[in-house]
């Protein structure tokens, strides 16, 4: 099908594994089961796409359909809810991404597909254009992704990290999952992905990095995690813990409730004074002492939901020769 001035599709279902016939002869799921490598390539001026709720695609989808996306106009990517919310967690690669780098791509919503683990380098094959980051849902973990540098994400302002480990055993409606029933389709993926991969499978880094990271890439990420400092490390002098939260330099609001985050909001430290808004609401912090340092622009702050009995905020002192505000 050849659909050149095509802008918009929608190819989302909203009924996941609706059962349209009961007999057992027939069964026919609402339900994509494969997009198949070249089918979107040829939509040139496509900006929007959504493939959300398909959970017979899993990641191999996404991996098939960002390989295509270089060849369009791509504004906004939805791909919520492909794998089956009962299923075990997966690590997303960098050659499922690889190719948004060279998009034009400015939202990219990848929420509830059981994410526990980045691939080291991965932020790295987010394209420059990239505004709005939703990876809500998913099971993530800390890991040397998280301090890989993303310097290319230099236009990103919102980033949606909520509802991360929730048990979805517990909390999903559905009573007897159908979707797990093809939980061996989705290990034969996994197994696809894995063999296919460009590094050393989940622990080595990407193939493609930036210039000036290239020459002994596993030795200069090392050395990147070992001189941050550690993330609870008191100040010299001092026994008060702080807590160093890095982010791409242009970010402006944060979301992550609902995310089991706790006990105690002590000493933070944001890398940016761009954040105006932070939303940390129901999750875990008993009590909030803060200070927030380098938030000099925050205007929004939602600590509710939470079971806080104490709320102490003071002024940050001089640190290592910067001085460190609160708003």
């Amino acid at each position: 099908m050849y659909l050149p001035s095509l802008e918009h599709l929608d190819l989302s279902t909203l009924e996941v594994w609706t059962n349209i016939f009961h007999d057992s002869k027939s069964n026919c799921y609402c339900s994509l089961t494969s997009i198949h490598r070249g089918a979107i390539a040829k939509l040139t001026n496509l900006t929007y796409l959504d493939i959300s709720n398909n959970r017979y695609l899993g990641l191999c989808g996404i991996r098939n359909i960002s390989n295509d996306l270089i060849h369009t106009n791509i504004e906004i990517f939805r791909a919520n809810n492909l794998y089956c919310e009962d299923s075990r967690s997966v690590t997303l690669y960098c050659d499922d991404i690889k190719y948004l780098r060279n998009t034009s791509l400015q939202e990219l919503y990848i929420d509830g597909n059981n994410i526990a683990l980045g691939q080291p380098a991965i932020l790295t094959y987010m394209p420059k254009s990239l505004r709005v980051f939703s990876i809500r849902e998913n099971l993530w973990g800390l890991g040397i992704y998280t301090y890989y540098p993303y310097d290319n994400m230099i236009n990103l302002v919102h980033i949606d990290i909520s509802n991360i480990n929730n048990d979805e055993m517990s909390q999903s409606p559905m009573a007897d999952h159908p979707c797990c029933s093809h939980f061996l389709g989705d290990v034969l993926c996994d197994k696809s992905r894995i063999e296919n991969v460009t590094g050393d499978k989940a622990a080595g880094a990407c193939s493609y990095t930036p210039n000036k990271y290239n020459n002994n890439i596993a030795s200069k990420i090392q050395e990147e995690v070992s001189n941050k400092p550690d993330p609870w490390k008191c100040l010299p002098g001092s026994d008060i813990d702080v807590h160093y939260i890095m982010v791409p330099m242009n970010v402006e609001s944060i979301v992550m409730n609902n995310s089991r985050l706790g006990y105690a909001f002590r000493w933070t430290i944001f890398n940016t004074r761009l954040i105006v808004k932070l939303t940390l609401s129901n999750n875990q912090f008993y009590s909030c002492i803060g200070p927030i340092c380098n938030a000099t622009n925050l205007k929004y702050l939602d600590l509710s939901g939470n079971r806080c009995s104490s709320l102490i905020f003071f002024q940050c002192p001089t640190i290592f020769g910067n001085s460190f505000t609160t708003q």
